[in-house]
């Protein structure tokens, strides 16, 4: 009778997860991809893409999408080409926008400055010669939004904002018969 009520697993759960990172990958100081200009536009860019609240911690964004593109683990996208290559070209494009447009560079622009430079990039309607024939439109909503999103809910500090409480990884459920 104990053998009628045993648990049995539907399949049998999934190998654990492969970090993409080496856990010291995002400990160590200061950016390793990109360059201290470069880091200081992505941290203002992460900032105004998804300000997040003060009441926890935050998710270095900045130095996750700075990580990853030390690693080389993004694949390329046929228009953008690879990640590192992309972030590099944006990134110094939105500097060359921003210092052609206010003289100053993106990260000493006020919030409402850097929300037209990103609304004006998510219309289209930058072309600075930096953008080196680069979309800044598919920038926008390839690279940047989806980048920047993933980076976040990559750190198990923003899980607790998405409901989702402790590892999601293993799904595998027991079943009574």
């Amino acid at each position: 009778m104990a053998a009628e009520h045993a648990l049995h697993f539907v399949e049998p759960g999934p190998p654990p997860p492969v970090p993409l990172l080496e856990p010291s990958a995002t400990l160590c100081r200061g950016p390793r991809f990109f360059d201290e200009r470069q880091h200081r536009t992505l941290e203002a860019l992460c900032n105004r893409v998804l300000p997040q609240p003060s009441s926890r911690q935050a998710v270095p964004l900045a130095a996750l999408l700075d990580a990853r593109c030390f690693a080389g683990l993004d694949t390329a996208d046929a228009e953008l080409g690879t990640p590192r290559d992309c972030w590099r070209t944006a990134l110094a494009a939105i500097e060359a926008e921003a210092q052609a447009r206010h003289g100053r560079s993106f990260s000493d622009l006020r919030g409402g400055e850097q929300d037209a430079l990103l609304g004006a990039m998510r219309q289209g309607q930058l072309n600075h010669a930096a953008w080196q024939g680069l979309s800044c439109q598919r920038f926008f909503a390839v690279r940047l939004l989806r980048d920047i999103s993933t980076a976040y809910y990559s750190h198990p500090a923003a899980w607790p904002s998405s409901g989702l409480i402790g590892s999601f990884a293993f799904t595998a459920q027991p079943r009574q018969e």
